[in-house]
């Protein structure tokens, strides 16, 4: 048992680990026996990598959504009147993806990352919105309630901040204010329901 570990822990420090270059034979077969016999630290390594990977790629979708809404939103200063609505539609898709997505998401740091990115762009939105208060107003809200729904106080406080300002200024906006602020209440009451059910006695 213990030389196939040591076999096993060979090949994932040569393939895995360190992508030796196999052309130097002598130098390969050396590193390879000498990991061979520490095989526990080597696997123990090995597992952390793919683990490690696997989360990466499960979590690359999210950090490219996020960097998505926020490029887009960067772009609305340049984008002509007629193509706005267009573009506030593709950075609600792409912010909804994100939110959607961060249960699932387990680095901090990712998660983090990717609700500053939505949150940035949904400041440069309330910046444009008087031009689409329709298409705007209804961006801000589903953003913002989606955050709510999938925990990420946030994002959805930006999406109310953000109708509570235009509506200052602009009616429009208030019904998706009041609107907003009544799911958030309503998501938040029965989460908390929710809790009290399940929680241990």
């Amino acid at each position: 048992m213990a030389m196939l570990l040591g076999a096993f822990a060979a090949g994932i420090s040569v393939y895995v680990l360190t992508n030796t270059d196999t052309s130097a034979f002598a130098r390969t077969l050396f590193f390879a026996a000498l990991c061979g016999f520490v095989w526990k630290p080597v696997c123990d390594a090995g597992k952390a990598f793919v683990q490690q990977t696997v989360q990466h790629q499960h979590d690359a979708p999210v950090e490219e959504s996020g960097n998505k809404a926020f490029e887009l939103a960067e772009s609305l200063t340049n984008t002509p009147a007629a193509l706005l609505p267009t573009k506030l539609e593709e950075i609600h898709d792409s912010a909804i993806a994100v939110l959607e997505s961060l249960p699932q998401v387990s680095s901090p740091k990712v998660r983090r990352e990717a609700e500053t990115k939505v949150s940035a762009a949904l400041r440069i939105v309330a910046q444009i919105a008087p031009q689409h208060p329709q298409v705007a107003s209804q961006l801000l809200e589903s953003v913002g309630e989606t955050a709510a729904k999938n925990q990420s106080p946030k994002v959805a406080k930006e999406a109310v901040t953000s109708l509570e300002k235009l509506a200052e200024t602009n009616r429009m906006f208030a019904p998706s204010h009041t609107q907003l602020k009544t799911n958030i209440l309503s998501t938040v009451s029965a989460r908390y329901r929710l809790n009290s059910v399940t929680k241990p006695q």
